[in-house]
């Protein structure tokens, strides 16, 4: 428990976002070590049965949080007089984030990884976009 108090108190203003998303990681590993789930870092190809229970079951949860995400969406065309309730959409997202990031931890990827993996895949789609994807 002083682990994650103490990873509350770590400074968020870094210059570096890979800083910032370490710092993120860092708070999910020691709330599911609160938990008692930790999340192993572990390479895919190396992965047990139980790792890849953990990896679906992160999913399935992802998926719901998904779910009660477009509940906050108002998308219903043929209703009228609907809310869209933008601090609980807000957190949904936030739920979302930490089930994203668990899969990471679970695939053994780190924070340096993400960011290139989705810079170039941001350029991959760039591509595609100019390309008539």
């Amino acid at each position: 428990m002083t682990y994650y108090k103490e990873n509350l108190e770590y400074n968020l203003k870094r210059d570096n976002d890979t800083n910032n998303l370490k710092y993120l990681f860092e708070l999910q590993k020691s709330f599911q070590s609160l938990l008692k789930s930790n999340i192993p870092q572990t390479k895919l190809h190396v992965i047990s049965k139980y790792n890849i229970e953990q990896i679906k079951n992160q999913i399935l949860a992802l998926y719901d949080e998904v779910g009660e995400a477009l509940r906050e969406v108002p998308w219903k065309p043929w209703k009228f007089n609907q809310q869209f309730n933008v601090s609980k959409f807000k957190m949904e997202l936030i739920d979302i984030f930490h089930f994203l990031i668990n899969l990471f931890l679970l695939s053994g990827m780190n924070t340096q990884e993400v960011i290139n993996l989705f810079k170039n895949k941001n350029k991959i789609n760039l591509r595609r976009q100019k390309n008539g994807y």
